[in-house]
């Protein structure tokens, strides 16, 4: 069972062109993490009895990640108080 305080929210964005071919490693110095202002998926219920869930539907990450090197998922959690 999930136990929660009801006091937090998670944010979600996919970061297209995650990889650098040529210098062979991940670009992660370019990532941006995601904020109150910046994210393509939040949830914050509030609700003491069940986490926080976000769920990224694969159309959105085709339609972001088709064609770039790598793609990748950040989540980010908030604490509200």
């Amino acid at each position: 069972m999930f136990e929660t305080n009801g006091d937090s929210k998670l944010l979600a964005l996919i970061q297209p062109s995650i990889y650098d071919e040529k210098d062979e490693m991940f670009k992660y110095k370019n990532w941006i993490y995601p904020t109150n202002n910046y994210y393509q998926a939040i949830s914050t219920t509030g609700n003491n009895t069940l986490p926080e869930g976000v769920m990224v539907s694969s159309g959105e990450v085709k339609r972001m990640c088709e064609g770039k090197d790598g793609c990748g998922l950040i989540v980010g959690v908030e604490g509200l108080t």
